[in-house]
């Protein structure tokens, strides 16, 4: 029995939808427009989703569909872009003032850096660092050939590790 393009397209949802909500709020400061830009992504690729279904990488056009959102969002808004948060999954009782005081301010710090990086150097350092995604996933995801993403990777990391050299007096 053949899947009908309704149930398609909620498998697709279903298997992406933390993936994209993460990448959008990877470019955005608030965790509900993130979730509602994710909402409106997937609307997108819904009213497209028979020409969306068939193409190779359906899932790296609905990235990027979030991603444009996001930064039309950012445009529209004047938004400041973060890119990480304090770690959610530790409560915050169980470390110090000090330790929870350094880590906001290495998470900022952190944020700023990659909210300077040309956009795909942040999808890719954003997929990889974040998600755990593979080079090889990373390429098919964005379809870009595996050394272009690498090479993307590396150039962003060199960038920060840079910036970090400079302000602490260690170039």
């Amino acid at each position: 029995m053949e899947n009908s393009p309704d149930r398609d397209f909620e498998d697709f949802f279903i298997k992406n939808q933390e993936l994209v909500y993460k990448v959008i709020k990877g470019y955005i400061l608030s965790d509900e427009d993130a979730k509602e830009l994710t909402v409106e992504a997937f609307i997108i690729v819904y009213k497209n989703w028979q020409r969306v279904a068939k193409m190779q990488n359906p899932r790296g056009y609905l990235i990027k569909v979030g991603v444009n959102l996001a930064k039309k969002y950012r445009r529209e808004n004047g938004k400041n872009i973060s890119i990480f948060s304090l770690d959610e999954n530790t409560p915050a009782n169980t470390k110090s003032v000090e330790d929870q005081t350094f880590e906001k301010d290495k998470n900022q710090w952190l944020s700023r850096e990659i909210a300077k990086l040309k956009d795909i150097e942040k999808q890719v350092i954003i997929l990889r660092d974040l998600e755990g995604l593979k080079f090889e996933e990373l390429s098919r995801f964005l379809s870009i050939p595996l050394s272009t993403v690498k090479s993307h990777y590396r150039r962003g990391k060199l960038k920060i590790i840079k910036s970090w050299e400079v302000q602490n007096g260690e170039e």
